[in-house]
């Protein structure tokens, strides 16, 4: 009996031991974890990352880089790898994996995982702004393969819905579009108006109004990247700025951010997209016998220009394709 007693001690011992190690070693994982998270240069946390990942891949911390790390393949771009870290994690606590699987299948362009991914997230899940994001994907989804009926069924049961809130002038263009690649152009031009009214200076009113523009002109529309030949810089918008020449020597890279029937609209634009930091021109060009007033973002002399634009643009919902001139 008394053998028995000290066999016990001993083995409470060893598990208490263990036990405390345990703690010690998950605790170091964690500030580890959190200390790449304060970390500002991308190649050192990413390095953490990384590390923490390989060496304790079913540890809660080892898990959540993981998803860190694919949040930066998105940001870079390099979708199957983001899958392939998204994958990974199967610790129950984790909730946004499906989340951000269906942001990276949607880039991917494997429209229904990205589906599929969405509706499991919002089946589970009651967090109401990333619920909104997923139903405008499952929507971009169907578009992007033409099933353009379920597409509008998608964004109509959005706008009834209680998680509309942040995005409803996407909403509305996204309902528009539907209509419009549907041929119901009537439909189309009611959504784009009321766009504009009810959010006038919104960056999604400035697209409806090209829209609404082209809609008045034909009865079929068609979305080709634009190439602008011989076009005439507008007057400066401000007094002080000066008067931008076009370059005759030879075409520069643009990102074209709206087309508009006025001035002051360009004007407007270009004005948000310098606060965010990017150079912006505006020019005129006819199309149609009607004088449009372009804002482009450039000119962009290389990939690396050119990515930091659509980054910015992205991050802040601005629609724009390239053009050049």
């Amino acid at each position: 009996m008394r053998k028995n007693y000290k066999v016990l001690s001993l083995l409470f011992i060893i598990f208490f031991i263990s036990q405390n190690l345990f703690c010690e070693e998950d605790a170091k994982i964690e500030k580890s974890f959190n200390k790449a998270r304060a970390m500002v240069n991308s190649d050192d946390f990413t390095k953490v990352y990384k590390n923490l990942s390989e060496k304790h891949p079913e540890n809660y911390y080892g898990q959540l880089s993981f998803l860190e790390l694919a949040k930066l393949n998105l940001l870079e771009r390099k979708y199957k790898q983001a899958i392939g870290n998204l994958k990974k994690i199967f610790h129950p606590e984790i909730t946004d994996k499906e989340y951000w699987l269906a942001k990276a299948y949607l880039k991917d362009d494997q429209w229904e995982n990205a589906i599929v991914s969405s509706q499991n997230y919002i089946f589970d899940n009651e967090d109401k702004t990333k619920i909104e994001d997923l139903y405008f994907i499952i929507a971009e989804a169907y578009l992007t393969h033409k099933i353009y009926k379920r597409a509008l069924n998608t964004l109509e049961y959005l706008r009834t819905s209680k998680y509309i809130r942040y995005q409803i002038p996407l909403l509305f263009y996204k309902i528009a579009n539907c209509y419009e690649f549907m041929e119901n152009y009537s439909d189309a031009l009611k959504f784009y108006k009321k766009l504009k009214i009810d959010f006038p200076y919104d960056s999604y009113t400035y697209l409806a109004e090209e829209r609404i523009y082209q809609l008045q002109q034909t009865d079929k529309i068609k979305l080709p990247e634009i190439t602008i030949k011989n076009t005439e810089i507008e007057e400066p918008i401000t007094k002080t700025e000066p008067k931008i020449k076009p370059n005759i020597s030879g075409k520069n890279t643009y990102l074209q951010i709206g087309a508009f029937n006025s001035l002051s609209s360009a004007a407007a634009q270009k004005k948000k997209i310098t606060l965010l930091g990017l150079d912006c021109i505006t020019f005129n060009k006819m199309k149609n016998s009607k004088k449009l007033f372009i804002a482009a973002v450039g000119p962009l002399a290389n990939d690396n220009s050119m990515k930091k634009a659509k980054n910015i643009l992205d991050k802040n919902s601005i629609s724009y394709f390239k053009i050049t001139h």
